[in-house]
């Protein structure tokens, strides 16, 4: 196992993106030493952490099948990327409470020029009738989409845009190993 899917089955377990930022950062300490010393010794050395959440994590340890987010990392090509790397998107860095570890499928292109698409879940055909109209003008300007994955003008916005042959990130509240709502796993 690498440090990478180390990183990804601590956050699995509850470790969130700053204690792991803490951890691995403040800390120093090896992503693959802290999950074995979480597995054999039952422990967290964390001293930010309450013993009441520690317990929990340790509780989520023993729920988690670590084989198969493993597996779903590789079966599905997830890539994941950290706050340092070289690739993490430059502009995302620099909000206050960046995310340490973006999993990613498919490509980032941070030079590309982005629009963010918000709107409602229930889309008006005013709306889907706007982004018809505007976002094919944004492809032929060479301009991606950045929206969220729900229903309504998000899938419109990527539906839009991947039909115009454009580039478009979805940003996920759940995991990228699932499409929600399954009508959008396009």
């Amino acid at each position: 196992m690498d440090a990478r899917s180390a990183l990804a089955i601590l956050h699995s377990w509850g470790f969130t993106h700053k204690d792991l930022e803490k951890l691995f950062l403040d800390w120093m300490n090896d992503p693959i030493n802290v999950l074995e010393s979480c597995l054999q010794w039952h422990m967290i050395d964390t001293p930010w952490m309450t013993s009441d959440r520690q317990s929990k994590i340790l509780e989520k340890l023993q729920k988690v099948d670590q084989t198969k987010i493993l597996h779903t990392l590789r079966e599905k090509s997830i890539k994941i990327i950290i706050k340092w790397d070289p690739y993490y998107p430059e502009r995302l860095a620099t909000i206050r409470q960046a995310p340490y570890l973006l999993y990613v499928r498919g490509n980032l292109h941070e030079e590309q020029l982005m629009l963010g698409v918000v709107g409602s879940r229930r889309n008006t055909n005013y709306g889907q009738k706007i982004l018809e109209s505007i976002i094919p003008e944004l492809i032929r300007s060479r301009a991606g989409i950045v929206s969220g994955g729900a229903y309504g003008i998000d899938a419109i916005s990527h539906r839009v845009t991947l039909d115009q042959g454009g580039y478009t990130v979805s940003v996920f509240g759940c995991g990228v190993d699932i499409s929600y709502p399954v009508s959008n796993s396009r």
